[in-house]
């Protein structure tokens, strides 16, 4: 199931229309990030929604989402966009499901273990 937003444009991480997202501010104490949820079902099992856009100063937030407050109808800010142009790091999911830095964890493992 889907959600209609009414936010405008493409996620520029899923390529989805922004209609199908949900935005929530990041509920850490006065930060101005906004977290950003694809709910058309970016992942193959189609079992949960990817998040594309997550706070990097407050990753630990999305074990918690009861926190969020998805009414917003805001999309995320442009100091996000640039800073996901600038390091590729969008604090969200990757296409796997995974964050990056499970992703990278998870290889160098892999490559160490391989070199044993």
């Amino acid at each position: 199931m889907t959600t209609r937003s009414g936010l405008e444009g493409f996620c520029d991480v899923c390529g989805h229309a922004n209609d199908h997202h949900q935005t929530s501010r990041c509920p850490a104490q006065k930060c101005k990030n906004y977290w950003k949820e694809c709910t058309v079902g970016c992942f193959p099992s189609g079992q949960y929604n990817r998040m594309c856009y997550g706070c990097v100063d407050h990753p630990a937030v999305k074990e918690s989402p009861g926190l969020f407050n998805w009414t917003n109808k805001r999309d995320v800010s442009k100091k996000q966009r640039e800073e996901v142009a600038r390091t590729g790091r969008t604090g969200g999911d990757s296409p796997s499901g995974k964050t990056k830095e499970e992703e990278v964890r998870r290889e160098l493992e892999k490559a160490r273990k391989d070199g044993e």
